[in-house]
Formats: C-alpha cells, structure tokens, sequence
C-alpha cells in the first residue's frame, strides 16, 4: 500500500507469505471477486443507489470503482489527503472524515 515513506505491508504481502507450490490462498476480502459477488447479491443489484464510505483507496474505493459504485473517501483514516495526488483509484467524494458526512446529511 502507497505511503508517504514508501510503502506498506498490506494484506496482499501477508496472503504471499503462505503461498505454497501446492497452495495458493484464495482472497476473500476487499477488492476480491468473491468480495464484490457478495456486495451485488447485498444490494440486489442497485449498484445507481449505493455508495461505498472508506478511508482505503486500495480496498474500499478499489472495490467501488471496479463495481461502478460511488465511492466516498474519509482522510481520517490510513488514507491522507496528501496521497491521492498519486492515486489511482480516485474516489467519487472526499471527506476529511465521518463527521462531514454526518453534517451533510443531517442539514
């Protein structure tokens, strides 16, 4: 995972750690296929009525975009403001964090 002093270990690293010649782990979790599958059977195939909150560009805005899904980024979280710049999963929206969010829609 991108950061500013280079990068971090995500799940994807731990997941190679118990590959074996005979094994090969089977991600589940987000962006997964299995992960997005679930996600479409969950929304019953609303994807124009969802939007998906998430301080991961990686994981939660990964998994948004590749469902077509609005997605909603909140810097509060392992994401910065600074890091999107070099971004390639970029999201719909941008919050500082969950708060904003809160105000918005409460008016």
């Amino acid at each position: 995972m991108p950061h500013p002093k280079g990068f971090l270990i995500d799940t994807g690293s731990l997941a190679r750690v118990l590959e074996h010649d005979d094994r090969k782990p089977v991600v589940v979790g987000k962006p997964s296929y299995w992960m997005q599958q679930a996600l479409l059977r969950a929304m019953q195939g609303h994807v124009d009525k969802s939007v998906i909150i998430g301080d991961s560009l990686t994981s939660d805005i990964g998994i948004g975009n590749s469902l077509d899904i609005d997605t909603v980024l909140v810097c509060s979280g392992v994401t910065s403001i600074h890091q999107i710049r070099h971004a390639v999963q970029l999201p719909t929206a941008i919050f500082p964090s969950v708060r904003e969010i809160y105000q918005l829609i409460k008016g």
